[in-house]
């Protein structure tokens, strides 16, 4: 009976229907939010055989400005980090001297504040998720319906996006059938994102309580503590030119996740 059960619900899933992709981004999107929010989350960090905690303070815009400030817990007191995303670039204060570099194309933290579908499309393309669409290989339909699927992932059903391989693990992004919230993503790096416990918080912004990344033998697990809206004028919050903290990571001398710590923060953040 069980199995029986199981070969129903598969074929359920199977023939389903499934709404057209800009729907989709449409409904995501959504979910975004409006306005500025601060927030709190504390961040624990693995390798399998040792871990240690930071806190992350995060004020954000939208997908493309933001600033985080990382401050080291219990035996990384003293670590401190901040970071300045804006219009494509990651700036930080180094040595006195404020530095730019592109933004890591695996920076997790946007995911969550694409507020419309076009950029959400777009950014779809970008990272390689899915491909650019060409008029003369086939219909948008067409090529859209090769791209979505529904799939069972974390316990729900999941719009499962992106191209398909027998022989491999391709890129995909996975959004929750009923919530249109992102439930998964796995990178073109092989990195894997999970997003979980959504709550709903002001101005229409859907944020996981947790999230983990997973790559190689690391595993980082990410626990929402507070998401507060900001009002005012906080322009000066995402000018670089006010970019005046000092990143302090001396404390990471020595210490057996060093590798995994300036890894993170490279590539992740």
């Amino acid at each position: 009976m069980k199995i029986v059960l199981t070969v129903m619900l598969m074929a359920g899933i199977a023939f389903a229907y499934i709404p057209p992709l800009r729907m989709i981004l449409e409904r995501t999107s959504e979910n975004a939010g409006a306005g500025v929010y601060a927030i709190e989350t504390e961040v624990l960090l693995t390798d399998g055989a040792n871990e240690s905690s930071v806190k992350e303070s995060w004020l954000v815009e939208n997908e493309r400005t933001l600033r985080l400030t990382v401050t080291g817990l219990k035996e990384l007191k003293g670590l401190k980090l901040t970071y300045l995303y804006e219009n494509g670039l990651k700036w930080a204060l180094k040595a006195q001297k404020r530095e730019s570099q592109p933004i890591p194309e695996d920076f997790v933290e946007r995911w969550h504040h694409i507020r419309n579908a076009d950029a959400l499309s777009n950014f779809l393309i970008a990272s390689h998720l899915i491909p650019e669409f060409k008029k003369e290989k086939q219909s948008r339909t067409v090529f859209e319906e090769s791209l979505l699927r529904l799939s069972r992932s974390q316990g729900v059903v999941n719009y499962a996006i992106g191209e398909t391989s027998k022989t491999a693990l391709t890129p995909k992004i996975w959004i929750e059938q009923d919530f249109f919230v992102i439930r998964k993503i796995r990178l073109p790096s092989q990195a894997e994102l999970e997003f979980d416990n959504y709550k709903s918080y002001s101005k229409g912004l859907y944020y996981p309580k947790q999230k983990s990344i997973r790559w190689n033998q690391n595993k980082v697990s990410i626990n929402t503590l507070s998401v507060v809206p900001k009002s005012g004028n906080l322009n000066a919050q995402f000018n670089p030119k006010n970019l005046e903290i000092q990143n302090q990571s001396e404390i990471l001398y020595g210490h057996p996740l060093k590798t995994l710590l300036e890894e993170f923060y490279t590539r992740f953040r």
